[in-house]
């Protein structure tokens, strides 16, 4: 490696921990929040981990989960994924399936804001007006811990309740890491 000479300004001892804080996923706290989603991605095909099912058309919106700061300024506070696909499927009991279900939440809540017409709509439709108009979503913050039913295996558990700050630092305190998991999607909301 070639040696550079450097004004002594730009040559200090690393901070780990501004680097650790810097790359930290951000999670936001259980609750509902106004967002505009982004596409991520569009796939055909399977993931087992994710359960999904074979030659389905899968669609992945990031969701930026923002709050207002002082002013103007925006604070991004957390992010979800979204999975969904407009290839309607149902369970054994004849329910949407999840991914089904995001979607027709989408559906609806575009519809409910006239981003999307009630008839003579397609999924190009509703993919587009996903991504120029918000949306309201509710997330949960989820703890990654161990599988008490299947060893060696881990879950997602939701805190309770989401005031409960004694739950949520005893996690942390013992080292599981937090993510968001929209759980529904619905119209916009002015008071949000």
């Amino acid at each position: 490696m070639a040696d550079i000479q450097l004004d002594e300004r730009f040559d200090q001892e690393g901070d780990q921990g501004a680097v650790d804080e810097g790359t930290a996923f951000k999670v936001a706290p259980t609750g509902g929040y106004n967002v505009q989603l982004v596409l991520f991605r569009q796939e055909v095909g399977a993931d087992k981990a994710r359960s999904w099912e074979y030659d389905r058309a899968i669609t992945t919106f990031q969701c930026p989960i923002t709050v207002m700061g002082d002013g103007e300024r925006v604070i991004k506070i957390g992010s979800a994924m979204i999975n969904m696909s407009h290839e309607i499927r149902r369970v054994e009991n004849g329910d949407l399936d999840k991914l089904s279900k995001r979607y027709t939440q989408l559906v609806d809540a575009l519809q409910k804001i006239e981003a999307l017409p009630k008839t003579g709509w397609g999924s190009k439709d509703v993919w587009e007006a996903a991504i120029n108009y918000p949306v309201h979503v509710f997330v949960t913050e989820s703890f990654k811990i161990p599988n008490e039913a299947k060893p060696g295996e881990w879950t997602y558990r939701t805190v309770r309740r989401p005031d409960d700050n004694e739950e949520i630092k005893g996690y942390k305190e013992q080292g599981y890491t937090a993510k968001n998991f929209v759980q529904s999607i619905s119209r916009y909301r002015q008071d949000a």
